[in-house]
């Protein structure tokens, strides 16, 4: 009932300012996009509300009652891209501020324009607005009437979006907004009728994937052993146990994934940080820590929350508010005070804290700010800044029971006073309360950072991404709630086998501990987990739906017809956005062909010489049953592949198929055909096959594992004559050789006094090209950095000259090589990493891929 509310609401507020034979009722792919005419459909469409409807090769939307109406494009994202859609207007619902448009970057895929994303619509009097969430960001006037159809193109480019009406050359609407990462696409409409024809979508293939878990509700407020008053503090001490500390008194406990409170150890006490004299001035003063960066074996620093009273407790809020540095020797038993580092320019706004990243050899803090007369008790309206000092800088200072200088990012510069100054928002308000009682950490799988932002009322906690630390994007929305019901501080990163054991990194399977609590009622908790999970995507992978276009050859695919002696290339059919042979319903798109007397033939053409995996499904499309089915088959050039010999039969009805996973060794311009005939008749033999062509490729990450010889990835260690092989260390989810600190982990090796050494055997003989980045571990930037070289058996093959090449201490941006060289099976190729004078901070990332390049 509250979201049919607020939709009502924000829609009011906007409105006062033969079914196809030839193919599936689907749109089509084109490139990682889009271009649907409707003359199939909408099968490629969820309408999450209204009356949408395909008829007449459009996409109407007929209801006109008061509301918000919305459909999807169901099960794509995009980042970058060109969104293009002819739109006019049916019935403006009696007002001519009606309107309807485009959905981008939004959240989740039902979603509509009021829960997340951008929106570009156009009013029935033909203004045309750019929208984000709860507000107008820029509008402009076209002179058009809509009554017909007219053409609207939005190019999305990183943080830039420009909008072009009728095929203008220059855009009616310029405009910044780095809200959004990525997200899902749409269209939306608000108390009027519209119709939308030729929708079209492009852009590149999304790099990586973040995939959000549902909520697993670890324990119910009746089971929590705490009132929830602050993120987790954490330390890793196996694969199977995290220490979790808490709030002003430390409180500590301890245990597995599914059950992290399983042991209360200690209820903790304000005796466990020795203030030092600071806060003397104050009625009170409190410390919580909110995180730790583990400096090495039982040394920590600790960023805190601090509040303070100028007139005795209770008398409501603290005055003021700030974070602050704790210095631990004991492994956090025991902790000293070593002073303030940063303040809200309102010092009573709540600073929240303390998300914190380590970004080359440098901490950033991410907190609450906001200026004088803007707070309402908690600061509102206030926005998430930042500020940054040098580690070794910082742990110097600690260690002497002291800070160092720190400065806030203010008007594009690192130039703001950490305690005067006011810093400037490195996030949107986009849902008014974003919060910075969060976390943060870096993910190795991803080559970003990630944060947790919760929005207090809006009962939302987004995850955010940046590649520098200042500019921030949101990924994801990991916990929603209907508005004013929950609210979900606190949330805090925990990688139980992967990153580090301080949690300052995560790798790419990971979780998210938050509360919800009940809104008007603090103590109420309960305590929920999301499992987060990335894939990055691989090079050299060519998908038939994701290198679709409207031009042979374009990303390797062709698209061709069989006539029973010859292959012949069809032709593009604009009307329909699809490609065409000689007959009717000889037809090939997206994910998807239709054979006629001709045969349906998509063709992949391969670029280099190597070995391929050919894997996918052909099956019936679910809309296209009957007839009498089809059969497939895969051709290299002229010689069958699949299956065996002969035609596989597809059921007129087999809307599970059949599936095919082929090891194929290529050469330069050889091609891979899918072959799809109508067997007996033609009736309805849309046939879904959206094959997928991978190179070889053996990534060190993707490839760990605690079997060695696993994925041809073996784990092993160099004591200046001979390799031996490494044990698996179940705890830590590493590998570890004689010493303490001789380790390889997915991305990690570590040497000791021995080298750490990760090793390829060759399965067969071949081309290959090691490319590659080592750099230093982030918040390893001391000690004096390592030496590095690649081995093919006994001789080294990188670099080509010296040694070793030597990687400093603090070059978090590393050494690339990219290497060819002629293995046999059975040959080894050996990564290794060796300590220089001393082991200090010796952490090295270093995620190695190898690729069969010719035979």
């Amino acid at each position: 009932m509250r979201k049919k509310l607020w939709y009502g609401l924000m829609a009011w507020l906007l409105t006062a300012g033969l079914a196809l034979a030839a193919g599936p009722q689907a749109a089509d792919a084109a490139g990682n996009g889009l271009k649907d005419t409707f003359s199939g459909g909408a099968g490629g469409w969820r309408a999450a509300s209204g009356s949408w409807s395909a008829a007449g090769d459009e996409y109407v939307q007929s209801a006109t009652a008061n509301g918000t109406y919305w459909t999807s494009i169901a099960g794509k994202r995009w980042g970058d891209a060109t969104y293009e859609l002819d739109l006019k207007l049916l019935d403006n619902g009696g007002s001519s501020l009606s309107w309807a448009g485009l959905q981008f970057k939004k959240m989740g895929q039902d979603d509509g324009p009021f829960d997340s994303g951008m929106l570009l619509y156009v009013r029935a009097n033909g203004t045309i607005e750019l929208y984000k969430v709860n507000k107008v960001l820029v509008s402009a006037a076209t002179g058009l009437s809509f009554g017909t159809y007219r053409h609207l193109k939005v190019v999305n480019s990183a943080h830039n979006i420009k909008v072009y009406v009728n095929n203008e050359s220059t855009p009616r609407i310029d405009y910044t907004d780095s809200t959004f990462a990525s997200g899902y696409a749409g269209l939306a409409a608000s108390t009027s009728s519209w119709a939308f024809d030729n929708v079209s979508v492009s852009g590149p293939d999304l790099p990586y994937t973040i995939n959000v878990g549902s909520p697993n509700l670890l324990y119910a407020d009746a089971q929590m052993p705490i009132t929830m008053d602050a993120s987790f503090a954490t330390l890793r001490e196996s694969a199977s146990a995290m220490h979790f500390y808490h709030a002003e008194f430390l409180q500590h406990l301890k245990g597995p994934l599914d059950a992290p409170f399983q042991t209360y150890v200690s209820a903790g006490g304000s005796n466990l940080i020795n203030k030092n004299g600071f806060g003397a001035g104050y009625s009170a003063y409190k410390i919580w820590i909110m995180n730790m960066y583990e400096i090495g074996p039982g040394e920590l620093l600790g960023f805190t929350h601090n509040e303070a009273w100028s007139t005795p407790q209770p008398t409501g809020l603290p005055t003021n508010f700030s974070l602050g540095i704790v210095y631990s020797t004991d492994g956090g038993a025991t902790w000293e005070y070593c002073g303030e580092i940063v303040r809200p320019k309102n010092t009573g706004v709540n600073i929240g804290g303390v998300p914190y990243i380590v970004q080359n050899g440098e901490f950033y803090v991410y907190f609450n700010d906001g200026i004088y007369g803007e707070g309402d008790g908690m600061g509102y309206p206030r926005h998430v800044a930042v500020a940054k000092a040098n580690v070794q800088d910082v742990v110097n200072a600690a260690r002497n029971l002291q800070t160092t200088t720190w400065t806030k990012y203010v008007n594009g510069s690192w130039t703001g006073n950490a305690v005067t100054s006011v810093g400037s928002a490195v996030l949107d308000n986009t849902y008014l309360y974003e919060d910075a009682h969060s976390d943060a950490a870096y993910s190795t799988a991803l080559g970003k950072y990630l944060m947790t932002v919760q929005t207090h009322q809006s009962s939302r906690l987004n995850l955010y991404s940046s590649s520098d630390g200042v500019v921030w994007s949101m990924e994801a929305a990991l916990d929603v709630a209907a508005p004013g019901s929950v609210m979900q501080p606190y949330s805090t990163f925990v990688d139980y086998e992967g990153g580090t054991d301080d949690g300052r990194e995560v790798d790419g399977a990971f979780s998210i501990l938050y509360p919800r609590k009940t809104w008007g009622n603090y103590e109420h908790d309960d305590l929920y987990r999301r499992s987060i999970t990335i894939s990055a995507d691989q090079a050299d992978r060519y998908s038939a739906s994701g290198g679709y276009g409207q031009t042979q050859g374009a990303n390797g695919w062709s698209y061709e017809q069989w006539d029973g002696s010859a292959y012949s290339n069809m032709t593009w059919d604009p009307a329909n956005g699809r490609w065409k042979g000689a007959q009717t319903y000889a037809i090939v798109g997206g994910g998807w062909q239709h054979p006629d007397t001709n045969d349906s033939v998509r063709t992949w053409t391969a670029p280099k010489a190597g070995s391929v995996n050919v894997s996918g499904v052909a099956r019936k499309a679910d809309n296209a049953l009957g007839g009498d089915g089809v059969q497939v088959k895969i051709m290299k050039n002229n010689t069958q592949i699949w299956p065996a010999s002969g035609w596989q039969a597809i059921g007129a009805s087999d809307t599970n198929g059949f599936a095919h996973n082929l090891t194929v060794s290529v050469a330069q311009n050889d091609k891979i055909r899918f072959v799809v005939n109508k067997g007996g008749t033609i009736s309805t033999d849309a046939t879904w096959w959206d094959p997928t062509i991978q190179y070889d490729l053996y990534e060190a990450s993707s490839g760990f594992s605690q079997t060695q010889g696993a994925n041809q990835w073996y784990y092993k260690q160099w004591d200046g004559s001979a390799y031996s092989d490494m044990t698996w260390d179940a705890a830590n989810g590493r590998w570890k050789g004689a010493q303490t600190y001789v380790l390889v982990g997915s991305v990690l090796q570590h040497p000791d006094a021995n080298d750490s050494v990760r090793a390829w055997l060759a399965p067969k003989a071949g081309k290959i090209r090691i490319s590659g980045t080592a750099k230093k571990e982030p918040g390893s930037g001391v000690g004096d950095g390592v030496n590095l070289k690649i081995m093919k058996n006994g001789s080294q093959i990188w670099p080509s000259v010296g040694s070793s090449a030597t990687l400093a201490y603090n070059d978090f941006s590393g050494i690339s090589h990219d290497v060819s060289v002629s293995v046999s099976a059975g040959d080894y190729i050996y990564f290794i990493v060796n300590k220089r004078s001393n082991l200090t901070s010796d952490g090295t990332l270093w995620n190695p891929t190898i690729q069969y390049t010719g035979l």
